[in-house]
């Protein structure tokens, strides 16, 4: 007798390798998709993949505050997603160690409930920041996702402008009715009148 055991089964090893345009996919694991999304992004940036490959957990002062929180092993879980979007044959990575690595106040990420992007974005780079400060790659975040917004109040009145620089990794624009980006990043500087 010559049985079938792949249709017996329902077991095809074909639907779980790399799809033939070279990349590996990540599992959602329920509402993930916004975390998802975002890896997919910065694993596509060649040079900042390399930089978390050779990222080290900060100096050993910051180092017993960042254990209490499983920082140093967050990295650690980046660092091995990273390494299966890159090297693996499968379909995709199940994302499991990397989202129990993902703690807020203590607790492991809860993969079904939907999150913001640009809220997770935030705090994730806030953990990154953490797990790297005092260290040799403390500011690669900085370096490929960082910029500078500066805040100045003119006066029409004398020559005195007030500077503030901030930092940021993100902006929030306008887009709604507008035809473009630059449309939106021209609203975005475009200067407010104080009065008082």
């Amino acid at each position: 007798t010559n049985i079938d055991y792949k249709a017996l089964w329902s077991y095809n090893p074909f639907t779980l390798e790399k799809a033939s345009c070279g990349y590996v996919g990540l599992r959602n694991l329920g509402a993930t998709c916004y975390m998802n999304s975002l890896m997919q992004q910065f694993f596509m940036i060649p040079a900042f993949r390399k930089a978390i490959f050779e990222s080290q957990p900060g100096s050993d002062s910051q180092q017993k505050a960042i254990e209490e929180e499983g920082s140093p092993l967050l990295l650690n879980q980046l660092q091995e997603l990273f390494a299966h979007l890159q090297e693996s044959e499968k379909k995709y990575y199940d994302t499991k160690p990397f989202c129990s690595a993902y703690k807020e106040n203590g607790q492991s990420m809860n993969t079904s409930i939907q999150m913001d992007a640009d809220e997770f974005f935030n705090i994730f780079f806030d953990k990154l920041e953490n797990i790297l400060k005092g260290g040799p790659h403390e500011n690669i975040l900085r370096k490929y996702f960082g910029g500078s917004l500066s805040n100045q109040i003119i006066s029409k009145e004398c020559t005195h402008i007030s500077e503030r620089i901030d930092p940021f990794y993100t902006i929030s624009l306008e887009v709604k009715n507008k035809k473009n980006i630059m449309e939106s990043l021209n609203l975005f500087i475009e200067g407010d009148l104080l009065d008082g």
